[in-house]
C-alpha cells in the first residue's frame, strides 16, 4: 500500500469513527432531513459562505430558487468510499 492510500485509509477511518461518535450523541437528531443552507453549515460545522462557495461539490437540489440539503446524502457526502476529490474553496482574506 502506498503512503497516498494509507493516508487516504487513515481519514476515512477517522471520518468514520467521528460520524459514528456524533450518531451516539443525537448529533444527527437535531438537523431535520431536508435542511436549509444555514442547517447544512451547521450540519457539516462550517460557515454558510463556504457552502456557498462550494455548492457545487456538495449534494443539493434547489427548491423555489433556494439550496435545499437532504441529511442522508450529506452523510453519504462526509463518508464518500468512492475515494473521489472534490476541490474545496476558501474565501481569500481580505
Amino acid at each position: 500500500m502506498s503512503i497516498e492510500e494509507t493516508i487516504k485509509e487513515s481519514v476515512k477511518v477517522a471520518i468514520v469513527e467521528a460520524l459514528k461518535e456524533f450518531q451516539v450523541k443525537g448529533g444527527c437528531d437535531e438537523f431535520p432531513e431536508i435542511m436549509n443552507v444555514k442547517q447544512t453549515a451547521k450540519f457539516l460545522n462550517v460557515g454558510t459562505t463556504f457552502v456557498y462557495e462550494n455548492i457545487a461539490a456538495i449534494p443539493h437540489f434547489q427548491l423555489g430558487g433556494s439550496y435545499r440539503f437532504i441529511k442522508s446524502e450529506l452523510m453519504k457526502y462526509c463518508l464518500d468510499k468512492t475515494g473521489r476529490s472534490f476541490k474545496v474553496v476558501r474565501s481569500k482574506s481580505k
